[in-house]
């Protein structure tokens, strides 16, 4: 269990930055042009 919730945090984590880095992405390239 403590295992699960582990591998849970880290996807949640790694899912978290995709999107942040994405929007990020995203507000740099408006930005640009």
């Amino acid at each position: 269990m403590k295992r699960t919730t582990t591998k849970f945090i880290i996807t949640t984590m790694y899912m978290t930055q995709i999107i942040v880095q994405d929007k990020f992405s995203n507000r740099y390239h408006l930005r640009k042009n």
